[in-house]
């Protein structure tokens, strides 16, 4: 069989399976679509709602009214001296300083106001300080787990939720730590840097399921597998995950494959057709140059990944992207509080629209 009649019947094959591949995805790419249409298409009621909501998720003051219950719950049984201030209230500075970045004396201020309104006294920003240090936090991925016991997790996961599995997409921002201009870094030579925020979100919700904080000087491919492996152990089921060309490596292809996860990237254009010990990445190069770059990426909807644009662009619109903190650990803390509440955010508004989705607009 000569060479030519061999790459003929290569192409064919590609084709059929790009047919197979597009049909099976269509449907999984359509919710993505669906949530922007439903709220473009006579649904702005619902979300415009679902924006008015996020106030009471940030600012609501409803904790004030059931102060006592919280503190009898909270120090039943406890040793030594019992909490004078309810957890709720530093959940309350923690919210606000995370959307608007108001600084811990200033909220004792705020807070005196609210207080004298139920005739109480308002925690001290010193001590305030310290209990929002000691809340319960999202956390950050930390290191890749067994691919093993992740996949046994994965398949029972989605056996619960009936077989379906998230579509996601994950990317790299960064958060500046200063906010002075660009004058001062050009004249001075002062370079304050930012640090990284690796995360992996849902592509429907726009929710982040995992995220990572390092120094700039991290790779984006670094922390993959370990989102990855996060996400899974949070109790995300993930099907498909979408990323740009950074995570293009065979360590990131085999990884992914001993997940039992498809991922979708932006393969390089002089991507080898040899294997090197990733048989997946080398047959997914095939198939690309088979049908060409720009038929591949519409078959396999690489164009969900601008999703993970938006999540950034809407969590540093609404939270700010400059930090405060002045280490590590303390970024990365303030990091999980915007993270926190912008999953808040995005589930006010996910609540409103599917009150209209239910009313039948």
């Amino acid at each position: 069989m000569g060479m030519a009649r061999k790459e003929h019947i290569l192409k064919i094959y590609c084709c059929c399976d790009v047919i197979r591949t597009y049909l099976a995805k269509g449907k999984e790419a359509q919710a993505v679509w669906d949530s922007i249409r439903f709220k473009k298409n006579g649904c702005w009621t619902y979300y415009n709602e679902g924006l008015v909501r996020r106030g009471t998720v940030s600012g609501g003051l409803g904790w004030t009214h059931f102060i006592d219950e919280e503190l009898a719950a909270m120090n039943e049984g406890k040793p030594g001296r019992p909490y004078e201030y309810p957890h709720s209230m530093v959940e309350y500075a923690r919210r606000r300083r995370a959307k608007d970045g108001v600084d811990y004396r200033t909220l004792e201020g705020e807070l005196r106001e609210i207080m004298d309104l139920v005739g109480r006294t308002a925690i001290s920003y010193s001590q305030m300080f310290k209990r929002c240090r000691r809340l319960d936090r999202m956390g950050a991925a930390v290191s890749a787990g067994d691919p093993e016991w992740v996949r046994a997790y994965n398949a029972a996961n989605k056996e619960r939720s009936g077989g379906k599995g998230i579509v996601a997409v994950v990317d790299v921002t960064g958060m500046k730590l200063t906010v002075r201009g660009e004058w001062m870094r050009e004249k001075w030579k002062i370079h304050r840097g930012w640090v990284k925020v690796h995360a992996i979100a849902d592509a429907s919700t726009g929710k982040v399921l995992s995220y990572s904080v390092t120094t700039e000087e991290t790779a984006d491919s670094r922390m993959l597998l370990a989102l990855v492996d996060d996400a899974v152990m949070r109790g995300h089921a993930l099907k498909r995950v979408y990323m740009d060309g950074a995570y293009d490596t065979r360590d990131i292809w085999n990884g992914m494959k001993a997940r039992n996860i498809e991922m979708v990237t932006n393969i390089r254009k002089n991507a080898s057709t040899r294997s090197r010990g990733c048989t997946q990445r080398a047959a997914a190069v095939r198939m690309r140059n088979a049908v060409g770059d720009r038929l591949w990426k519409l078959v396999h909807r690489y164009g969900t990944r601008w999703k993970a644009e938006g999540v950034f662009s809407d969590l540093k619109r609404v939270m700010g992207e400059t930090l405060s903190a002045r280490s590590l650990p303390a970024m990365a803390e303030e990091i999980d509080a915007k993270i926190v509440l912008h999953n808040r955010f995005k589930d006010a508004v996910a609540d409103s629209m599917q009150e209209g989705a239910g009313r039948g607009n």
